[in-house]
């Protein structure tokens, strides 16, 4: 029975176990509405053009500069009067992550997008996809390994944080598992340490989890545009294959697009298809080429 003692709490409603399930509930909506938020985002900036958009891309980078102690004091006033210290829902640590206010993510994938061809969002919207459609069927498949590096560095960063529920959680049966193994640090009384390392690696265990199962995914997208030349060549010669008979497939397939335009997409007419006609390689370095041939 002494080994459990390990795992006892501090008296009141927190255990290790409970302190667990708080970081959870914690980190879990963060990494999902942090991957949304900044998803969108990075997309607006990246693939649209707007008034005011240098300044804002501008304005945005420059936060990156901007220390979060700074901005302890003002926050921690704002959300006071709102109600928001001491939530049940921890919203001062959430709900900003509603708002893609992590600049370091919103950079990461604006950087990926630009890896990505514009010819692939011009081939969805030949197909008939809305600005939505194009993120969601062609744009966020391409994306998942940053995607998947932005969750974890979040994960991580999140389930180590100390300063945020120091700040805005002052009820013991609430506090993550940060707090949690700080509590067992008692200059007065002296260091257990091998109850406080119990607890550190039982912390961490989950992370180490989550990076093993998507490390993958994770090496992918932090090391994307090293050897952007090596992978655009393979992506080319595995989409056109023979050049010749490629072209020729491709070509009687226009052919019959301009034979019968009338019957084709509602979006193709003919000066579209012509323009195919004159421009088909641009398209199938573009990676089109597979929408044309798989609907051919």
């Amino acid at each position: 029975m002494q080994r459990f003692e390990l795992l006892k709490g501090y008296g009141g409603d927190i255990n290790i176990w409970t302190s667990m399930l708080n970081t959870y509930k914690i980190v879990i909506p963060k990494v999902i509405l942090t991957i949304v938020s900044c998803t969108f985002t990075a997309y607006g900036f990246a693939r649209f053009k707007f008034k005011g958009h240098d300044f804002m891309f501008m304005l945005l980078m420059a936060t990156l500069f901007l220390p979060n102690v700074v901005l302890n004091v003002p926050q921690f006033i704002m959300y006071n009067k709102w109600g928001w210290v001491d939530s049940p829902l921890y919203l001062p640590l959430i709900v900003p992550t509603l708002f893609a206010q992590d600049t370091y993510f919103v950079f990461m994938l604006i950087q990926f997008l630009r890896n990505i061809p514009k010819e692939l969002d011009e081939a969805a919207k030949i197909d008939g996809c809305s600005a939505l459609g194009t993120l969601w069927h062609v744009i966020v498949p391409v994306l998942k390994p940053a995607m998947t590096s932005a969750a974890l560095f979040q994960f991580m960063w999140s389930t180590n944080d100390f300063m945020g529920p120091l700040l805005y959680v002052s009820t013991p049966k609430r506090y993550p598992a940060a707090i949690f193994v700080k509590m067992s640090m008692d200059a007065d009384t002296g260091f257990s340490w091998n109850r406080i390392l119990a607890l550190s690696l039982i912390s961490i265990i989950p992370s180490l989890v989550v990076f093993f199962l998507a490390q993958d995914q994770f090496i992918d997208g932090v090391t994307a545009g090293s050897v952007k030349g090596e992978a655009m060549d393979q992506k080319r010669h595995h989409l056109q294959g023979d050049r010749a008979a490629t072209e020729q497939l491709l070509d009687e397939y226009i052919d019959y697009l301009m034979a019968h335009s009338d019957s084709a997409h509602p979006a193709w007419n003919l000066e579209m298809i012509r323009s195919w006609k004159s421009n088909k390689w641009n398209y199938i370095d573009g990676c089109m080429i597979t929408g044309i041939l798989e609907r051919y």
